[in-house]
């Protein structure tokens, strides 16, 4: 995967390296995967390119997430708290996550494979559920049957692993924000939710 930062400099990214607002991320034959602060997993496939628009913490404590899919194909995890925005922006369209969410997000499509979120269009606003999806071509067209994806197989895989993960954690410590401390004082390493990771496999 290569990453552009906004002052135009490109590179190829590293494992775990963590990334910020303005950046570009790119995938030739591999995949990705990022983490936002609040836990949001996003997975990039092959040929994708994703702009990370606002990654922004306000005062209030709202969170706001912007990501702009440019091409290819994004699958995201997300459960924004209330009063959070996570959206993410495709050609031709816009969604918003209303709930916790799983969401597949391609080139003129999207799938909900969990949760509920809203879809704005030019030519329709309308919210999506589990199971229900649209194609956004040239014309709209509402989808009951979701074709399945490359990706769909893959990000559940990493959705349980990461859930797997987070209970081990919560059964042998306790969390404080975004660090996490065992209450075992042997065999155990704090650890703190980094702001962006990528995988690439």
């Amino acid at each position: 995967m290569e990453v552009e930062h906004q002052t135009g400099e490109r590179y190829g990214a590293e494992r775990n390296q963590p990334l910020g607002q303005g950046f570009w991320m790119e995938t030739w034959e591999g995949r990705a995967e990022l983490e936002l602060d609040d836990g949001t997993l996003v997975r990039l496939g092959a040929q994708t390119l994703v702009h990370l628009s606002d990654l922004t913490k306000l005062s209030t404590g709202q969170r706001i997430a912007l990501l702009s899919l440019e091409r290819g194909t994004l699958y995201v995890t997300g459960e924004p708290a209330k009063g959070d925005a996570l959206v993410v922006v495709a050609p031709g369209r816009e969604v918003s996550f209303l709930a916790g969410s799983r969401v597949r997000v391609e080139e003129s499509a999207v799938a909900v494979r969990e949760g509920r979120v809203k879809l704005h269009t030019p030519s329709v606003e309308m919210e999506l559920s589990e199971g229900q999806g649209a194609n956004v071509g040239e014309q709209f067209e509402l989808l009951t049957e979701l074709p399945e994806g490359g990706l769909d197989a893959w990000s559940e895989q990493r959705d349980r692993e990461a859930a797997e993960q987070g209970s081990e954690l919560d059964r042998y410590g306790k969390w404080a924000g975004e660090a996490w401390r065992p209450d075992a004082q042997e065999g155990f390493a704090p650890y703190r939710r980094g702001k962006w990771r990528w995988y690439e496999g």
